[in-house]
């Protein structure tokens, strides 16, 4: 517990300071006093969730500290399945440095045996991490034109970017490439996967 161990330490500083330069004697009944009613002022600030550690609760529960919301973790099962027969599948990811920065998108294409037939890298410019996901998937439909494909499976880690392709709202400065490159296709399918899938796929 981060507040226990700067109170203790903060109030044997002073301790020593006042031993060193006034000459005052140690009373430790008096320290641990005031390390108690330190760490029991400062808990009332205390806002995050606890973990249930053990070592935790019977800290808080010698220094009298009320409880915590318990913060509990959730576990999703990840999986990574080939494309079907007869599809090509694109797995996209955009980012910029900040929020709007340099970005860039990153692109690899793999066939239904999971092989990987082609890898795409473009920088974009100065954009938002929005717009450099929509970009990374309309720059994978564009490529995958040389392979005469007309079905593909589009995968990416943005449901907010899948979303506005399947509704075709997205800002108007990509509408158009969009509209082109759709317009290839017999059919394109939109899959969210989590972000460690691409560690799993590779």
């Amino acid at each position: 517990m981060v507040i226990t161990n700067l109170a203790i330490c903060t109030e044997l500083w002073k301790l020593l300071n006042k031993v060193f330069f006034e000459g005052a004697e140690v009373n430790w009944v008096g320290f641990k006093g005031r390390v108690y009613q330190v760490i029991h002022d400062n808990s009332i600030r205390m806002k995050d969730y606890t973990f249930n550690i053990m070592e935790d609760l019977r800290i808080w529960n010698y220094f009298k500290v009320k409880h915590r919301v318990s913060k509990t973790s959730k576990f999703i099962e990840i999986s990574w399945s080939s494309p079907e027969q007869g599809d090509l599948m694109i797995c996209c990811d955009g980012a910029s440095c900040s929020n709007p920065c340099q970005a860039s998108a990153g692109i690899y294409f793999r066939d239904a045996s999971s092989s990987v037939v082609g890898a795409l890298c473009v920088g974009l410019g100065w954009k938002t991490n929005y717009i450099a996901e929509v970009s990374a998937v309309i720059y994978g439909l564009m490529l995958t034109r040389r392979w005469n494909m007309k079905k593909i499976c589009v995968r990416s880690d943005s449901m907010r970017c899948l979303q506005a392709l399947k509704q075709g709202e997205f800002p108007w400065e990509l509408f158009q490439k969009w509209k082109v490159a759709y317009a290839f296709y017999e059919n394109v399918r939109y899959v969210h996967n989590y972000r460690e899938v691409k560690f799993y796929s590779r």
